[in-house]
């Protein structure tokens, strides 16, 4: 049974609309927009157990993939990461392809990933523990934490952060990515999927992180590939709180003449050679 949660986990407000509602194997998700910040979520959001058994959409090359994002990754944070000596973990490392690779890139790293139980196999060579970020327990502190596609799947937002802050190192690095909810449709048909319960822009995902006691060293929208790209560190001096208020009609009406630019980047994407960091 699904139990409502309609409050924003960014800015706390309980006026929402209903934006869509999604059916997949006789249950509905329901997505709605807050009207005072306009961040996307899930409102009637599952047990946790609902999601662990949704399935997973990966690539069709499983390593040539991996390998990829792996590259993509460590060449966004590569100005400001140790070339040696770091602990490493990736969260939601599913088969261990983006850490197997980014040990490869990372001198003497001591590479170790986390990810909810799978009857896929773990590439050779990983080492992987078998639990949900959210509620496994870590004996050590991390240097450079890699979350690609996995915040927007927490059932708790401003939690998950919080726990995320107590496994970093103080000079360590995050990297995360998300799905941008302005640019999902360059290259998808779809919008909403169950398993994503909440939908970032720019605008959401910086309120977050800033207002959870993080400080942004870089953040990158690609129109192209449909996906904000972020690196953050703990910010030891203070607690921004970067609430600013984006009122959903205003919001709705850019996303919308926003739409009308889709075109453009699925012609360059499909003709040129669109890097993943472009």
């Amino acid at each position: 049974m699904s139990f409502k949660k309609d409050e924003c986990q960014i800015c706390g407000c309980k006026d929402t609309k209903v934006l869509s509602k999604e059916s997949f194997e006789k249950d509905v998700y329901e997505y709605s927009i807050c009207k005072q910040c306009s961040f996307v979520f899930q409102t009637n959001r599952y047990a946790k157990e609902k999601y662990f058994s949704l399935p997973c959409k990966t690539q069709k090359n499983y390593v040539e993939h991996s390998k990829n994002r792996a590259r993509y990754i460590y060449d966004f944070c590569t100005s400001y990461l140790s070339d040696k000596n770091i602990k490493v973990l990736d969260v939601g490392c599913y088969r261990g392809g983006v850490m197997k690779y980014i040990a490869k890139l990372i001198k003497n790293a001591d590479v170790f990933g986390c990810t909810i139980p799978s009857k896929q196999k773990p590439l050779k060579n990983t080492n992987i523990i078998y639990d949900s970020f959210e509620f496994m327990k870590f004996k050590e502190k991390c240097d450079f934490i890699i979350m690609s596609h996995v915040v927007e799947h927490f059932l708790d937002l401003r939690n998950s952060l919080r726990k995320l802050k107590t496994i970093m190192n103080d000079n360590a690095l995050t990297y995360i990515e998300v799905p941008s909810l302005d640019y999902l449709k360059v290259r998808l048909s779809f919008e909403f999927c169950p398993e994503h319960l909440s939908y970032f822009t720019v605008h959401s995902l910086s309120n977050l992180l800033l207002s959870e006691g993080f400080k942004i060293l870089k953040i990158k929208e690609s129109k192209y590939w449909g996906n904000i790209k972020v690196l953050i560190q703990k910010n030891n001096k203070e607690i921004i709180y970067f609430h600013k208020n984006k009122y959903y009609i205003f919001y709705m009406i850019g996303k919308n003449c926003r739409r009308f630019t889709h075109w453009f980047y699925r012609f360059m994407l499909k003709n040129f050679n669109i890097g993943a960091n472009s």
